[in-house]
C-alpha cells in the first residue's frame, strides 16, 4: 500500500468501515468489470482490482459480495448487502445511489446480423425491431431512457 494515499481512520468517508474493519463490495460478473477464473472460481477484473485497492487504503479486510451481472447489484443495495460497487452511471441509477466520478469509460455497441438494414442507433429505434439486452444492466438502462420505440 502506498503510505501516502492511505485513508486515516479519522476520514469521516470512512470511519464506519474503520470500526467493522471490513468493506463489502458488490462485484457482478460482466466482461469488463469482474470475470469468473474456469479453474478456481475467483473474480479477477478491473472491479476486483479497484476493491481490494480501496480496503487496503482505508486498511480493512475485504469482502466479496457476487452478483450473476451488474443488473442484479441494485437489489443489494435495497437489503444493505454491500457498501460500494461498481456500475455504469445512468438516470435509473442515480435515482437511488450516488456515483463517484468515472473511472471507466466504455463503448456500447450494437450487433446486427451481416447486410443488416440497422447501421445508425436511429436505424434500431423502429417499430418491429427487437433488442436483447440483460433487465436492468446498464444497456438496458439507457436504451429504455434513449430509445423511443
Amino acid at each position: 500500500m502506498n503510505r501516502r494515499n492511505a485513508v486515516t481512520s479519522a476520514d469521516s468517508r470512512v470511519v464506519d468501515f474503520v470500526k467493522s474493519g471490513k468493506i463489502r463490495a458488490g462485484l457482478a460478473e460482466a466482461p469488463i468489470m469482474a470475470v469468473k477464473e474456469p479453474a478456481t472460481g475467483e473474480l479477477r477484473g478491473v472491479a476486483i482490482d479497484l476493491s481490494r485497492e480501496l480496503a487496503a487504503r482505508i486498511g480493512v479486510e475485504l469482502v466479496q459480495v457476487a452478483y450473476p451481472r451488474p443488473g442484479a447489484i441494485m437489489a443489494g443495495l435495497k437489503s444493505n448487502a454491500w457498501d460500494v460497487t461498481f456500475l455504469g452511471i445512468d438516470a435509473t441509477r442515480a435515482a437511488e445511489a450516488d456515483f463517484s466520478p468515472a473511472y471507466l469509460e466504455v463503448d456500447l455497441k450494437y450487433l446486427v446480423p451481416p447486410n443488416s438494414s440497422i447501421l445508425t442507433p436511429t436505424d434500431a429505434d423502429k417499430a418491429g425491431i427487437r433488442i436483447a439486452v440483460p433487465r436492468g444492466d446498464l444497456v438496458d438502462n439507457l436504451l429504455s431512457e434513449r430509445l423511443k420505440r
